[in-house]
């Protein structure tokens, strides 16, 4: 992927990032990885550096890897673990040859985080709960790690986008033959998730949760995150997808409506599907603060 000049306002990356458009496809994913690659070779105020150690194995399966980062100025104060989208079937911890996903490692380490950045098993090869269980792995890879480095428990906040947003739901409140999380994330992230269910349409389920469409049938995510005590934060690209706005509004509207309370949301501007994560760590990263304060103010009521 070769850079492009970068947008130098608010203004421009909103006119670019209209100009690609909503779509999901490898034209549009390609050119929102281009529109912010330079940013992440410009200085930022970000606070601290990290190290990281790439391709770490937590199983036998190639595609059960991760990617780890650590602050390298002080012990972390907790753990942030990504879980790429793909539509079930495909993304990357990292892409090759881009700043994505490692500029989310870096942010989290240089805010004080330990940052895990998971590869899990993809479908059709492997459906439900392959993803789930590896993400169960993969974190209690990173607990005992930390253990070892921190010489005790630490807080651990999972952040999901799009179909790694459904995984994470999953590994906190369970599903089907799978239990919610023991013990429970600190918080947890879900950006451009899929929330309901049966309303995304089975064709685009099927490679991960298999060929009997009653498993979704009744299967509420909203419900269940309604009814979990895990601090949830949930986010949106302005320009995000036309149905990833309905979930994300459809989620809001669930605990609303069953907690009598909104929780914590984000609309971030001037993003699209993609750029909405590409963005974080950059001089236009208008989740990234919200973030911040939602993991600081999770570690607050767990104290």
């Amino acid at each position: 992927m070769s850079a492009r000049p970068a947008p130098d306002s608010w203004s421009a990356l909103e006119s670019a990032v209209r100009a690609i458009g909503p779509a999901v496809d490898p034209e549009t994913i390609a050119a929102s990885g281009r529109l912010l690659e330079a940013l992440h070779g410009v200085p930022t105020s970000l606070p601290g550096s990290s190290t990281v150690e790439r391709d770490i194995a937590y199983g036998p399966h190639p595609e059960q890897a991760l990617d780890w980062y650590l602050p390298t100025a002080r012990e972390p104060r907790g753990m942030l673990v990504y879980v790429h989208g793909g539509a079930f079937i495909g993304g990357s911890r990292q892409r090759p040859d881009s700043p994505y996903h490692g500029n989310i490692g870096r942010w989290a380490a240089a805010h004080g985080w330990a940052a895990l950045l998971v590869g899990h098993r993809l479908a059709p090869a492997a459906q439900w709960p392959a993803a789930v269980e590896d993400l169960a792995l993969a974190i209690e890879w990173g607990r005992a790690r930390l253990g070892r480095d921190t010489g005790g428990a630490v807080p651990v906040h999972v952040v999901g986008n799009s179909s790694g947003a459904v995984h994470v739901v999953n590994y906190t409140c369970g599903g089907p033959g799978v239990p919610a999380a023991d013990p429970a994330p600190a918080s947890i992230a879900l950006i451009s998730g899929v929330y309901d269910l049966p309303a995304f349409g089975w064709e685009r389920l099927r490679s991960y949760f298999g060929d009997d469409p009653g498993i979704v049938d009744d299967w509420d995510l909203k419900s269940q995150l309604a009814a979990s005590d895990v601090p949830q934060l949930f986010a949106v690209g302005e320009f995000d997808t036309p149905e990833a706005h309905e979930q994300f509004l459809a989620a809001l509207r669930d605990a609303s409506e069953r907690t009598g309370a909104l929780p914590a949301c984000v609309r971030a501007r001037a993003a699209n599907h993609f750029t909405v994560v590409h963005a974080i760590g950059t001089r236009f990263d208008d989740l990234g603060p919200a973030l911040l304060r939602f993991l600081e103010e999770s570690e607050t009521i767990e104290s």
